[in-house]
């Protein structure tokens, strides 16, 4: 039994087919589920100090350019859904990436600092000579946002990490 086992499962589950639908395969739910246990531990009504709702902790302009009013994003399966569709619409942002590892941690990176900083880094780090990876651009967070640079990486690590730990638990 995991330590994760979630009464979310099957939200997680749902929401993973809006990946599939538009030909993802490589978000899958435990993917997203190993995301909102990185940003509120699945706690549904953990409010962040930057104003984050939720299990996948969703800005309320995030929210409501999903189509939620603010007090939705209390409800585990909206809040789970619009976290998806956000996380969705970055990896849309990232199509010049071909490798999907890659692709997915600098979509999270985008999820959790913003695209535009994300954007920011890649520039510089190509400027520089680097490819396209998510190392590369983690090098050159800290130029775009000083010591805050540290919370995306380690959040990047965190949610990989936790994939890795629930990955092989079979569904019950």
């Amino acid at each position: 039994m995991s330590m994760y086992k979630s009464i979310y499962d099957e939200y997680f589950k749902i929401a993973e087919i809006s990946f599939r639908n538009k030909g993802i395969d490589y978000i899958n739910w435990k993917r997203l589920k190993a995301q909102g246990i990185a940003e509120s531990n699945l706690d549904e009504k953990v409010v962040s100090k930057a104003g984050a709702i939720g299990i996948m902790q969703v800005m309320p302009a995030t929210g409501k350019e999903i189509g939620y009013a603010e007090h939705e994003l209390y409800i585990a399966e909206r809040n789970i859904f619009a976290g998806a569709t956000y996380l969705l619409k970055m990896w849309n942002k990232w199509d010049m990436v071909d490798i999907k590892a890659e692709r997915w941690k600098i979509a999270l990176a985008s999820y959790n600092a913003g695209i535009g900083n994300i954007r920011k880094a890649a520039k510089i780090a190509l400027k520089n000579g680097f490819e396209l990876y998510w190392a590369s651009i983690a090098k050159f967070l800290e130029d775009v946002t000083g010591k805050y640079c540290k919370e995306t990486i380690n959040y990047v690590y965190r949610v990989q990490k936790i994939y890795e730990d629930i990955k092989e638990v079979k569904d019950e």
